[in-house]
């Protein structure tokens, strides 16, 4: 049978172990949320350039439009 003094002891270490958890799956979490943004941002480049390329073509063929009227 537990004495309050070791039930107190019992249930701060429960409680410590539910914290070091819990801080783990924050740590795990931060690193998922920061690797997110890295593609996001790889993402966000890749879709300017492709944006850039388009409007380059689009230039190009109203150029060739015009020479062709």
């Amino acid at each position: 049978m537990y004495t309050a003094q070791q039930r107190h002891a019992e249930d701060k270490r429960q409680l410590m172990e539910e914290i070091c958890h819990t801080a783990e799956e924050i740590r795990q979490t931060s690193e998922r949320l920061c690797e997110m943004a890295a593609t996001t941002q790889q993402m966000s480049r890749v879709a300017v350039q492709v944006s850039q390329v388009a409007r380059q073509k689009r230039k190009e063929t109203l150029n060739e439009d015009k020479k062709n009227v």
